[in-house]
């Protein structure tokens, strides 16, 4: 479904998912359905839980929410992505999460960074092979999008979208990088049961361990997120 000025849009977005569907079940078996709802900012502030324009997906309905554009995203000049490109292949970002949810994964959700790199590692798998134009999403924050503070995963675990939209989109950038040497490393197919069994050992809300079971499926990936495991703003 979507926004009046929104339906052309929605049928783009719309075909990369059947793609993505497609791509999930012949590599790993999952299967489900997915809805989704394109809206422009007047309809999404109807009915959305996050501020327009950010993706999201709720899990318990399989229901998809993508803004029309991303063009009001803060810091969006910056990025150097088509925007209608970017907002679909975020869609898989999002279906990312409702396979997760579905799948095994779910054991840990409040542990936000985990569920944000189980997501876009989904993603991840298909841009490299469905969606290689793409692959600069999986290079880390643009240069010049930086954060507004020196943030590390601890606060990204804590405060989430409370961070605001920019450096929500700044950690997703991160996570992203983590996400593509993950994917690199290992088969899909070994990856997601390795990340089924390694996640679901019990929640933990220490980055540092959450990462560290990250680290042994794939070896190294913590080096790739040196620079946001330090000690963050928390106080102690």
């Amino acid at each position: 479904l979507a926004s009046p000025s929104a339906h052309e849009r929605a049928e783009t977005y719309a075909r990369v998912i059947s793609r993505a569907e497609k791509f999930f079940e012949s590599r790993l078996g999952w299967k489900l359905p997915f809805r989704m709802l394109v809206l422009d900012r007047a309809d999404w502030e109807k009915v959305a839980t996050y501020p327009y324009p950010a993706p999201h997906i709720w899990n318990r309905e399989m229901l998809i929410l993508m803004p029309r554009s991303l063009a009001e995203y803060p810091g969006f000049e910056s990025w150097g992505f088509d925007d209608m490109k970017l907002n679909a292949i975020l869609t898989v970002h999002e279906m990312g999460h409702g396979l997760a949810h579905r799948n095994g994964l779910n054991a840990n959700e409040a542990d936000y960074t985990i569920t944000e790199v189980v997501a876009n590692i989904l993603m991840a798998a298909f841009i490299y092979e469905e969606a290689p134009d793409m692959a600069r999403l999986l290079d880390g924050a643009p240069a010049g999008f930086k954060p507004t503070a020196e943030y590390q995963i601890s606060d990204f675990d804590y405060y989430y979208g409370a961070l605001g939209l920019h450096n929500y989109a700044w950690f997703q950038f991160e996570l992203a990088r983590a996400a593509g040497f993950i994917v690199r490393e290992k088969p899909l197919e070994e990856l997601m049961p390795a990340l089924v069994a390694h996640l679901n050992a019990g929640s933990n809300f220490l980055p540092e361990v959450n990462i560290g079971r990250l680290e042994a499926i794939t070896p190294g990936v913590k080096a790739r997120l040196a620079s946001v495991m330090g000690k963050g703003l928390l106080p102690e």
